[in-house]
């Protein structure tokens, strides 16, 4: 699962960068690890529809775009104002001044400019995961460090958790137990990791285990309807261990067990 998120997430970058077979071939293999992922099919027919355009041939046509703001400054100077920003640790201005450098003169200080490149990356996107619930962006941006040099053992981590939370929440409201099992993993270690609505890992955990034992009990009441009591008192008994039984329903819950106990399932 975490394999498959991670793929989908390249695949869009591929998608953005216009590099659609391999968005294509990306999504294709999301979609052989987990069939029924989200949103996969619509993005798989989006990338088949890049294909075709992209092969099609080229029809000229006249754009209007706007001029780029050319920039007079030296390298040394835009360099200086680079070396500002890293000292301030101000990433989101630090990161356009370093492309406009590198497209003032791509040679100029390339190992530090690599440097400040991945630090930046790789700051920024810890904390888009850790503090702004930026899990998507975050992933991006360490995915981008990661061209540039290989990512510390906290950094990696940081970003299984962010995509461990986007699994789990990609089963909400479609497969509470798989919610559960992924929002049980990151809350163990992560309980406060947060998507932009800021709703943590521990939050939903809780939210998944009652809906799920809400669902459990409509399941057994079901089973109890064909005299399936012990299944239904299974799925009660389940139930409890996600989120304590209303005592009107652990009434129902201790006659499904005797009934079981008498009759078994009939």
């Amino acid at each position: 699962a975490v394999e498959a998120v991670y793929q989908y997430e390249l695949s869009q970058t591929d998608l953005s960068n216009g590099q659609c077979d391999i968005a294509r071939q990306r999504i294709e293999y999301v979609i052989q690890l987990n069939p029924t992922f989200p949103g996969a099919a619509e993005k798989l027919a989006e990338a088949m529809l890049c294909v075709g355009v992209s092969n099609e041939p080229a029809v000229a046509q006249v754009t209007l775009a706007p001029t780029p703001t050319y920039d007079g400054r030296s390298a040394d100077e835009i360099y200086a104002q680079a070396r500002g920003y890293f000292e301030a640790q101000n990433w989101d201005d630090l990161l356009p001044t370093l492309d406009t450098l590198r497209s003032v003169d791509a040679n100029y200080q390339a190992l530090e400019v690599d440097r400040m490149y991945y630090l930046a990356l790789r700051n920024r996107g810890v904390a888009r995961i850790l503090s702004q619930g930026e899990l998507e962006p975050g992933i991006f941006d360490l995915n981008q460090a990661e061209q540039i040099g290989p990512l510390d053992v906290d950094a990696d981590k940081y970003r299984e958790w962010a995509i461990l939370y986007l699994v789990g929440q990609s089963f909400w409201d479609v497969d509470w137990g798989q919610a559960i099992s992924y929002f049980s993993e990151i809350a163990a270690v992560a309980p406060n990791l947060s998507d932009a609505s800021f709703y943590s890992a521990q939050n939903r955990l809780a939210d998944a285990q009652s809906a799920y034992a809400i669902l459990l009990v409509d399941q057994a009441r079901f089973q109890a309807g064909s005299k399936q009591w012990c299944t239904a008192e299974g799925m009660m008994s389940e139930a409890n261990s996600y989120s304590p039984l209303d005592p009107e329903i652990q009434v129902t819950a201790t006659w499904y067990t005797e009934k079981c106990a008498l009759n078994g399932d009939e």
